[in-house]
């Protein structure tokens, strides 16, 4: 019996193809990694491309270069009169790119039997990257040696393996660690193990843009499997989910410095004390350059990652340039929508659009194998996602290699149901 062209027989290359799926996958956390993976995938990609040009007919691969398209076509559109067209130029060249590395993760996808041990090795190296977050926040370097990181910006912030987006990458990958769980233990008792160490490293990390996409991946997973496995199985989830998070108030009170910053929010609500903008990172002047930015540009925007010369002089002249973090040429607006808005106009806003709700659609109906990546892709294009830009080269990576596996797992599943 042959499983997309490789034979049952041939189980050591099956085994080696699975490891490089999970290594792949757990890679979405180390930055660089995933970055330098996605070209690696986009030049084999490409040759087989050229030398098996019939992958075009391939449904899968016509549906991820739709989802593509939705963001590509407005950046092409963007470049015509981009504010830094050098930039806009390269960054439409690596968006392309992951069409290329899709050829590759859908034409060689991993074993059907591999699927559910994937998942959960990837959920069990989520719970490895919290543990060694926490232990870097409690005794001052983690399991390697990495200390914690400080500017002027951000005293005493948790890296671990993954970074200075410590956080954001948790955030990310939950719903990975949320199925793994799943799929673990059909009881829910792994859920009030992991679940529990992530909510503690997403608090200790202290991003609390990471803190609300988390409540948003951890209340569209509940409904996903409340809506395909019932009532029952959302609220086996949901129950540690909440006595977690009481469990992180708790860790707010234990530790003020900490807890000032989180219960700092409480501020920008009417009664609430304190500046808004200081509150929320300075933040609302990048939102109203955005804006201003978009009116004048409605129809294709500044040129996508041609935010920042294009704000640089709207951000000096309100007085916080100072206050924000690096060079003009990295700021990005730091809420997704509003990124689209300035850099890709509403030609750009409509193709966001389009790719969200179609991926919302095909989610509900994709096979299970099929969530946790797809919940993956969906957490880095968030309309409401504030931490990193949504065009850098690390979101892309993970967003458009996400979106691939989903199509790659929900190929292999469907293929296995036909058998």
């Amino acid at each position: 019996m042959k499983v997309f062209g490789v034979s049952e027989s041939d189980s050591n290359r099956l085994m080696g193809r699975d490891w490089l799926w999970l290594s792949l996958i757990c890679s979405f956390g180390l930055g660089s990694v995933a970055i330098q993976a996605g070209w690696i995938l986009a030049l084999f990609g490409g040759y087989l491309f050229w030398r098996k040009g019939a992958v075009v007919i391939d449904p899968s691969l016509r549906q991820m270069w739709f989802w593509l398209g939705c963001l590509a076509i407005p950046a092409l559109l963007s470049l015509f009169d981009s504010a830094l067209i050098g930039r806009s130029g390269r960054t439409l060249f690596r968006m392309l790119s992951f069409g290329l590395a899709a050829v590759v993760l859908i034409q060689i996808p991993p074993s059907a039997p591999a699927l559910r041990k994937v998942t959960i090795g990837v959920a069990l190296a989520v719970i490895f990257f919290c543990v060694d977050g926490i232990v870097q926040k409690l005794t001052g370097q983690n399991m390697i040696g990495n200390t914690l990181w400080s500017d002027q910006f951000s005293p005493a912030r948790i890296t671990g393996f993954l970074g200075i987006n410590f956080a954001w990458v948790l955030m990310v990958l939950s719903p990975w660690l949320f199925e793994g769980c799943r799929l673990l233990d059909g009881r829910g008792f792994a859920y009030w193990l992991a679940i529990p160490l992530l909510f503690a490293a997403v608090i200790l990390g202290g991003s609390r843009a990471s803190g609300l996409l988390l409540g948003i991946s951890v209340l569209s997973y509940a409904t996903l499997i409340g809506f395909r496995l019932g009532m029952a199985a959302s609220l086996k989830f949901l129950v540690p989910v909440f006595v977690s998070l009481l469990g992180s108030m708790v860790i707010l009170a234990m530790n003020p410095e900490l807890g000032d910053r989180w219960l700092a929010v409480m501020g920008i609500f009417p009664g609430g004390a304190g500046d808004v903008s200081e509150i929320l990172s300075w933040r609302p002047y990048l939102w109203d350059a955005a804006i201003a930015l978009f009116l004048e540009h409605p129809i294709n925007g500044v040129g996508i990652r041609a935010f920042g010369v294009s704000s640089e002089a709207l951000i000096v002249g309100y007085g916080v340039a100072d206050h924000i973090p690096g060079r003009a040429y990295n700021w990005s607006p730091h809420l997704s929508v509003l990124e689209v808005a300035a850099d890709l106009g509403i030609v750009g806003l409509l193709g966001y659009a389009i790719l969200l709700t179609t991926l919302v659609r095909w989610l509900i109906s994709a096979p299970m194998v099929a969530i946790a990546p797809g919940l993956t892709a969906l957490m880095a294009l968030f309309p409401l996602g504030s931490t990193l830009s949504l065009f850098s080269a690390r979101v892309s990576a993970v967003a458009w290699i996400s979106i691939a596996t989903a199509l790659a797992f929900a190929k292999v599943a469907s293929h296995s149901r036909r058998r």
